[in-house]
């Protein structure tokens, strides 16, 4: 972890930061007093420490040239007031994504597939109608001033990438295109990454946020934490901008909308009477599992 710290800041100063640039400066500095025998604990919550004192005061934080460790949480600290640029989120959030629902995953791609994706056939209309919402989305997008980065995972996949904030919290939002079958798919995904050991509590929260929803639905990916708020629908007869616009603002202000208590859920931030419940119910759940009866 050490090394990684050392050469994270060998390259910030080799792509033109100075020792005196205000991320440079502070890594230096936590570097120095940390020293040689850091922990792998301390030396994340470190560098979460720097960047998030970095964006409560307004820096500019170039974060696209760090490859941050995944498994760095940003919820070990207080982050009231913060707040952070679009399209920054896409430098640190660990992970990439997804979903498990039939949709592309690219947790699921082989690396040593290289022809995998010449297994990948679309039919004229399932790419026509692929580029046409393709195209909305990239004009909706840069109508509307959004800092975003396109990428052609697959031969049936276009994903636009962002990231954004809204009531001091840093969302990061995906946009799936897809062709088999045309789908566009909006995943919001929260600025948290679930404890493993809160996840059957945070489950039971999503499954009751989930319950009232008419469209769309919380998701938790157990495989690294990811949470999000997801919204798909079929593009067969095109895609509007007008349709689009709602979609995103809906699956934004949802995930806003329920963020706190899902964050707080999943790092184990309970208030007295939810841990007395959930003491209650663990005893009753591990009552039953050690009794005879099966």
């Amino acid at each position: 972890m050490a090394n990684w710290l050392d050469q994270t800041i060998k390259e910030l100063l080799r792509s033109g930061s100075s020792v005196n640039d205000p991320l440079t400066k502070k890594l230096i500095e936590k570097r120095e007093e940390l020293g040689d025998n850091a922990t792998d604990a301390e030396l994340k919550l470190a560098v979460a420490n720097v960047l998030m004192d970095l964006m409560e005061e307004g820096d500019s934080v170039p974060l696209n040239g760090m490859e941050l460790p995944d498994d760095i949480n940003f919820d070990d600290i207080e982050e009231d007031g913060l707040t952070i640029s679009n399209g920054d989120l896409g430098g640190f959030h660990g992970g990439d994504d997804e979903d498990g629902d039939g949709g592309y995953d690219p947790d699921d791609d082989d690396d040593d597939e290289d022809d995998e994706d010449d297994d990948i056939v679309l039919s004229e209309e399932e790419a026509t109608i692929m580029d046409d919402v393709a195209n909305t989305v990239r004009r909706h997008l840069d109508m509307h001033d959004w800092s975003y980065q396109t990428q052609h995972p697959r031969a049936d996949v276009i994903l636009f990438d962002m990231g954004c904030h809204s009531d001091d919290v840093q969302l990061r939002i995906k946009i799936f295109v897809e062709a088999q079958p045309n789908v566009c798919r909006i995943s919001v995904i929260l600025p948290t990454s679930a404890d493993v050991i809160y996840q059957y509590p945070l489950c039971k929260l999503i499954a009751n946020l989930n319950y009232p929803l008419r469209f769309g639905c919380f998701k938790y990916d157990e495989r690294d934490g990811e949470l999000s708020f997801e919204y798909s629908t079929l593009t067969n007869s095109g895609l509007t901008d007008e349709d689009l616009d709602q979609y995103m603002r809906a699956c934004i202000h949802t995930a806003m909308e329920s963020c706190q208590k899902i964050r707080k859920y999943a790092v184990g931030r309970f208030k007295r009477s939810e841990k007395a419940e959930l003491k209650r119910k663990i005893r009753a759940l591990l009552e039953d599992i050690d009794s005879d009866n099966d």
